[in-house]
């Protein structure tokens, strides 16, 4: 099966960590895209899982408001020749913008 894991925040990272390893281990794809928010960049490497970095959404509204189709595009090209079965996210709103 092909999985997109989508981290939108360092906690996420935590709560994902056990199941991508193991889904891993049994011969599941997994693509994980994550937002530069806080440290979630630094413990996916830490972890060392293979991650796409979408960027930032940025501190203010009005880079907010830039970033965010930004980050959707970038989340559809990453995964648009991975052909997924399913995407996964804790309030991920590109998942559901993508599928």
């Amino acid at each position: 099966m092909k999985i997109v894991v989508d981290i939108n925040h360092p906690a996420h990272v935590h709560f994902f960590k056990n199941f991508i390893r193991p889904m891993s281990k049994n011969g599941h794809e997994i693509l994980i895209t994550a937002s530069d928010k806080d440290i979630s960049i630094r413990l996916l490497e830490r972890y060392g899982f293979p991650f796409v970095n979408l960027g930032s959404y940025g501190t203010t509204l009005p880079s907010k408001a830039i970033n965010l189709p930004l980050l959707d595009w970038r989340m559809y090209q990453a995964v648009r020749g991975f052909y997924p079965d399913i995407f996964l996210g804790a309030g991920s709103i590109r998942a559901a913008h993508v599928s």
